[in-house]
């Protein structure tokens, strides 16, 4: 029984957990938790699925941040490699499948927020 439990909480937590301890609680947060991690999911994998509506709406976040760090002050510099930084994961995702991998691989917005916090760590 214990190897089933186990398998219903990986595939479909919430059953996992009623399994577990019935319909307390944790079983009504664990439905919550799921339906928020699901939804935002499944709203990125259908709006990928249509051609180019997915690469702008990741350069339109990834543009947020650039915009973010020269609201902050950060240099021409920096923002110029940040810039890079969404310029080419914008160019990496527009090819098909490549795109889909390099997602994996290369995220822009996650280099973007580092070099700022290191810049901004750096000048106090």
């Amino acid at each position: 029984m214990d190897i089933i439990r186990i398998i219903f909480a990986v595939l479909l937590p919430p059953l996992g957990v009623f399994l577990q301890v019935g319909f307390g609680l944790q079983f009504w947060l664990n439905i919550l938790l799921t339906l928020l991690g699901y939804i935002p999911g499944i709203i990125h994998a259908v709006i990928g699925l249509i051609p180019g509506v997915g690469d702008v709406a990741s350069t339109a976040m990834a543009a947020w941040v650039v915009a973010e760090a020269a609201r902050l002050g950060a240099p021409k510099r920096l923002l110029a490699r940040m810039g890079l930084n969404v310029a080419i994961d914008f160019l990496l995702g527009a090819v098909p499948l490549v795109g889909d991998l390099a997602d994996i691989a290369f995220k822009a917005n996650l280099r973007n927020v580092d070099l700022l916090e290191r810049h901004l760590s750096r000048t106090g």
